[in-house]
């Protein structure tokens, strides 16, 4: 198994600490593997990605028969990245947009394919990458606008740097940084949870283990944020 293949739970899975239990044949998708685990995205409620901790043995790759169980739109949302859900928008360097009308699934997360508004044929993952994408709060602004400040998804500041960096950050990845005494030291806060960054070091700090889940989604957006 790979990163961003799409999975199936062999048995039932009790997730740890809580008395909830992942069906057997749940499909999910592979995002990240830390340590001895598997991070596994089951679901998507209330604009978060719904993800588990499973070790790698209780998975198995998913099979085109697996997916094909997959039948309704709310079911692809549940395994999807949220910034390739229906109704996203994208915008080209030729100033066209495109919005994503439906999602054909693959094995693996970058070989699915999007059926695009006014279009009969299908683009690939890859071919969405090259554009930026357009968030929901940013739908009603002028278009002249939207040409010139959709240049990425993230904003970072490093007080390494002088003149600072003004990229674009979308709601559901919103985040404060601020300067610290050492250039090199950066204060990043997702969803509530901070994390301090010196160098290659990172301080996760100390969670309760009511936080877990809220922590392990922040976690995976931090991973991403630093790739």
């Amino acid at each position: 198994m790979e990163l961003l293949d799409r999975v199936v739970l062999k048995e039932n899975f009790q997730t740890p600490g809580l008395k909830k239990v992942i069906p057997q044949n749940t499909i999910g998708t592979m995002r990240q593997l830390i340590g001895d685990m598997a991070i596994v995205q089951i679901g998507f409620e209330d604009g978060d990605q719904k993800i588990i901790s499973i070790p790698p043995n209780l998975i198995r790759s998913a099979a085109v028969e697996d997916l094909d169980r997959i039948k309704t739109l709310e079911d692809c949302i549940k395994i999807l990245n949220p910034l390739f859900h229906p109704g996203n928008e994208y915008i080209t360097a030729s100033e066209v947009i495109y919005k994503i009308e439906g999602i054909k699934l693959a094995i693996n997360e970058l070989q699915d394919l999007f059926k695009i508004e006014g279009s009969e044929e299908l683009i690939t993952r890859k071919y969405l990458d090259t554009m930026s994408h357009i968030s929901c709060a940013e739908k009603d602004r002028d278009h002249d606008e939207l040409i010139e400040i959709l240049t990425s998804d993230i904003t970072r500041e490093v007080a390494s740097n002088p003149r600072g960096t003004n990229k674009k950050k979308t709601e559901k990845q919103e985040f404060q940084e601020q300067d610290f005494q050492d250039e090199s030291d950066i204060k990043i806060v997702i969803n509530g949870f901070e994390f301090n960054i010196r160098d290659d070091k990172i301080n996760l700090g100390i969670i309760t283990k009511d936080e877990l889940q809220g922590y392990m989604n922040a976690l995976i957006k931090l991973i991403k944020l630093l790739n």
